[in-house]
């Protein structure tokens, strides 16, 4: 790895001091507690996410987004949380506190934080799409996956501002950032206590010729919908296409138009930009 020396610094830093890690909030963790629990309902879900007054708002919104469209309006967040289901909810919460791994106040990161976000924000996006078309994933599980897979990156963006005499260029930090981002998510998700299917996401990051038996599993939507979101990135051209990814081809309902994009989002642009407004940055 030729970022070794990076990765080991951001290591070293970490389990050094387990206070430089980020941290879950308190209402993250009562929250997954209150999911272990056989008695966890409509109610004490909600109990849980009102006492923070921005996740309540959020919550309502995404409930309130096309994805979860229905006849009757969502007068509160109780009823959020029934017409997205307790798991959805759970989720959807989950990528709230995503979302804010990404706000840094440093000035120096603003530019390289905000393009890494913004291309996790169309992940999300897209991967919310696939995975309605899946069976046994979630759409909001997917969102949080896409989100997720780059929460490694806002400190090894840190760690590269520190050392621009190493990586004085965009193409060696982007390369750096791929390989050492996944690493150090990993670090991450483990400290979180996260699952290991959300850390096999983070592990596979832009891994586009991983290959398995089986159905589509959530790094597969991911790692297409990840692909997808770089076509108009200008590294984008020298990736595989999506037609040579081993994940492609396990999706279900993709169909390709002759310029190489899913007619899925074409067709989806009004959901894909209700998901992107909803992660939006606050």
């Amino acid at each position: 790895m030729k970022a070794k020396g990076l990765y080991s610094a951001i290591y070293n830093r970490l389990t050094a001091d387990e206070d430089n890690f980020p941290s879950l909030p308190e209402v993250i963790m009562r929250l997954r507690d209150e999911m272990e629990r056989p008695s966890c309902d409509i109610r004490s879900l909600s109990h849980l996410i009102q006492v923070d007054p921005a996740l309540t708002a959020y919550v309502i919104q995404a409930a309130r987004s096309i994805r979860f469209f229905t006849l009757s309006s969502v007068k509160g967040l109780d009823d959020a949380v029934r017409r997205m289901g307790l798991s959805e909810t759970y989720h959807v919460a989950l990528s709230f506190f995503a979302r804010s791994q990404f706000e840094i106040g440093d000035r120096r990161l603003a530019r390289d934080l905000k393009r890494v976000y913004l291309t996790s924000v169309k992940t999300a996006a897209i991967s919310a799409l696939l995975a309605s078309r899946q069976k046994k994933i979630g759409p909001s599980r997917a969102i949080l996956a896409a989100l997720l897979q780059d929460v490694g990156s806002p400190l090894v963006l840190s760690a590269l501002a520190e050392r621009e005499e190493e990586y004085p260029d965009a193409l060696s930090r982007a390369q750096a950032l791929d390989e050492v981002s996944p690493l150090v998510g990993l670090l991450i998700l483990g400290k979180w206590g996260f699952d290991e299917e959300l850390k096999e996401v983070v592990r596979n990051r832009r891994r586009w010729d991983r290959d398995h038996r089986g159905r589509a599993d959530l790094s597969d939507v991911v790692l297409v919908a990840t692909r997808h979101a770089l076509i108009d990135m200008p590294d984008g051209q020298s990736l595989p296409p999506l037609t040579g990814l081993p994940a492609f081809a396990r999706i279900d309902g993709l169909t390709l138009t002759p310029d190489n994009s899913l007619r899925l989002i074409r067709q989806s642009s009004r959901e894909l930009a209700d998901i992107e407004h909803l992660l939006a940055p606050g």
